[in-house]
């Protein structure tokens, strides 16, 4: 789901202790992928059964166009967010309904104000968006304002079910309302291009915290001027000719190595660098929801393990009742032979039981191939009639999901 953070205003002369700075920014559309498909990333169980404790609030204020029916999806996905997240301040969130005369534009979102030099930054010279400043600080940072906004188009064709059972013919409102959140509370760079052969990032020529992890596929950081000089030519390859990556301790674990970040060869303001690659992390995936895309039918309703490792690198206290739930998911499959010309043999986890369902994507986020568990110890998946090519392998257990990228040769 291709979303989009409101531009930058430019501000006074930065000093030791900074004020609440405005985002305003560009609009950057945020479209439909233009395929079909039944995907479902179902929430943990501490969702579905209501058992689980918020670590944080999330208050919605809905302008007066947005539909009663649209709202119990809204505010199903700021729940979900709510007991991921530890903040004893309330995250405000502004919610706009408005026809974007466009039907595939699904909506746009981002901080209100971005923050830097508060008591606990881990960098003076790093700006926060304020929703992170406040769970940091644990004080509001802007009195009544809203922290997030999102401004959702009316008329797209929306499903507003909270079940994950999406029509094959529209989008799930819960899914890109989660991602949209996701950008809201950190989940985005600053990185623009000045002209055809140079780019630069940051707010006065300072990152946000989601730019510092950003780094080459060297381990050098988009951030260490001597590499990338800001601005410059090689910034601007980097973020589209090479592939970045997002290198905090915690997301390198999770990923099992920084994950690749979207990266088109044509820079796309608002969507490069703020997302995880499309291809790498695919429908299906456990870490799918920040991609820039979503299908028709496909419905997310979790961040995944790897989102969460990359928010609490860049601050964010993630809930101690969770956390141990999505240890489990970082699980990788150990796949044998890998490459194969056609039958893979797996590892089933320790966690997984007979009857769970494996399913396996290509490179576009189609299904191609699915089974189930019959026995413990190894199980056998067999793509001998397909193409030859890259897929995903993807686990689903009650509670666990395991997935691993195969190459049929």
């Amino acid at each position: 789901m291709r979303s989009f953070l409101i531009p930058l205003l430019l501000i006074p002369q930065l000093s030791l202790i900074a004020q609440p700075t405005e985002w305003v920014g560009p609009t950057i559309t945020c479209f439909a992928r233009d395929t079909s498909q039944t995907v479902f990333l179902p929430p943990i169980d501490l969702v579905l059964n209501g058992m689980g404790t918020p670590g944080s609030t999330f208050e919605l204020d809905f302008t007066s166009d947005v539909p009663l029916e649209a709202q119990q999806a809204l505010t199903f996905a700021a729940e979900i967010w709510g007991l991921y997240l530890v903040s004893s301040v309330p995250v405000r969130v502004e919610v706009d309904w408005q026809d974007r005369m466009d039907n595939r534009l699904l909506a746009s979102a981002g901080p209100t104000t971005v923050q830097r030099a508060f008591a606990g930054s881990a960098n003076p010279f790093i700006w926060y968006p304020v929703a992170l400043t406040e769970a940091i600080t644990g004080q509001n940072q802007n009195g009544n304002a809203p922290d997030i906004r999102i401004i959702v188009n009316s008329t797209a064709n929306w499903y507003f079910g909270i079940d994950g059972q999406t029509p094959f013919n529209q989008i799930d409102l819960v899914s890109v309302t989660l991602h949209e959140l996701g950008h809201g509370i950190g989940f985005l760079a600053t990185t623009d291009t000045i002209s055809t052969t140079q780019a630069e990032y940051g707010i006065q020529g300072l990152p946000i915290i989601y730019d510092s992890f950003v780094e080459d596929n060297n381990g050098v950081a988009m951030t260490n001027e001597t590499a990338y000089p800001n601005p410059s030519t090689n910034l601007l390859d980097l973020i589209t000719v090479e592939e970045a990556f997002f290198g905090g301790p915690n997301t390198v674990l999770a990923f099992n190595g920084p994950p690749p970040l979207f990266t088109p060869g044509l820079f796309d303001i608002g969507s490069s660098v703020s997302h995880l690659c499309e291809f790498e992390f695919s429908s299906g995936s456990e870490n799918a929801l920040m991609t820039p895309q979503i299908s028709r039918g496909e419905a997310i309703h979790d961040p995944g393990s790897g989102t969460l490792a990359m928010l609490q690198d860049m601050g964010w206290t993630i809930s101690s009742e969770v956390l141990s739930i999505n240890e489990i998911f970082s699980s990788t499959l150990h796949i044998h032979p890998n490459p194969s010309s056609g039958v893979f043999t797996f590892e089933v986890p320790e966690h997984a039981g007979l009857g769970d369902r494996y399913l396996v994507y290509n490179l576009s986020g189609q299904e191609v191939s699915s089974g189930q568990i019959h026995r413990s110890g190894l199980e056998s998946v067999d793509l001998t009639d397909l193409s030859a090519g890259s897929y995903f392998l993807v686990l689903r257990g009650e509670n666990s999901i395991w997935r691993e990228k195969i190459v049929k040769e």
